[in-house]
């Protein structure tokens, strides 16, 4: 008889901090969310929104995130009203500065766009030649108007003169950090034998 008291205590306790639980995270994410407002100082809404970025329930993010219009050339290639490439090349020599351009398709999320650019350029024996991984490094962030929204780039790198003649790839990684989404793209260029 005393058993049963202690546990029916026992399992109330656990269904009240479930409760608990669960009503708190509700109200955290509807106020993270924006549907919920919350009246207070300038200074306790900063900390509140720091304190709002825990994820109590893991709730996937959708959206979209996609490369496109991707160019290669050499700077006097590209429109700068665009920024994008008037002449794509696949072609190049060592020693060249190789520039490239591309459209990203992205989802906002709560308004905003936030974007990060890394890339890494492989030689022929696959090699990595150069790595740029720029990890928290936010190339592009902004306030979105569109739930998705067209941001474009323009980056470029230069090969080295001592380079070797050969297929080449290049491997483009862009992340959007608020929607959790990577989109990848893989390009080859050819290098030519310098020439003399």
């Amino acid at each position: 008889m005393v058993l049963g008291k202690k546990g029916g205590l026992a399992i109330e306790s656990l269904t009240l901090l479930v409760t608990v639980l669960f009503t708190s995270a509700a109200v955290f994410y509807l106020v993270q969310s924006g549907i919920v407002s919350v009246e207070g100082s300038s200074g306790a809404a900063a900390s509140q929104d720091q304190f709002l970025n825990v994820q109590f329930l893991p709730i996937e993010k959708g959206g979209t995130l996609a490369i496109q219009e991707f160019s290669l050339c050499y700077d006097e290639d590209i429109d700068y009203d665009n920024l994008l490439c008037t002449d794509d090349r696949e072609l190049f020599f060592p020693g060249d500065e190789v520039h490239f351009t591309y459209e990203v398709i992205s989802s906002s999320y709560l308004g905003t766009i936030s974007l990060t650019e890394n890339y890494r350029l492989l030689g022929p024996n696959d090699e990595i030649i150069l790595d740029v991984a720029a990890v928290n490094d936010i190339e592009y962030e902004a306030e979105a108007d569109e739930e998705v929204e067209l941001v474009k780039f323009r980056d470029y790198f230069v090969l080295g003169d001592d380079e070797p003649a050969g297929e080449y790839k290049l491997e483009l990684i862009i992340t959007n950090t608020l929607i959790e989404k990577e989109a990848v793209l893989r390009k080859e260029i050819t290098v030519l034998a310098a020439l003399e």
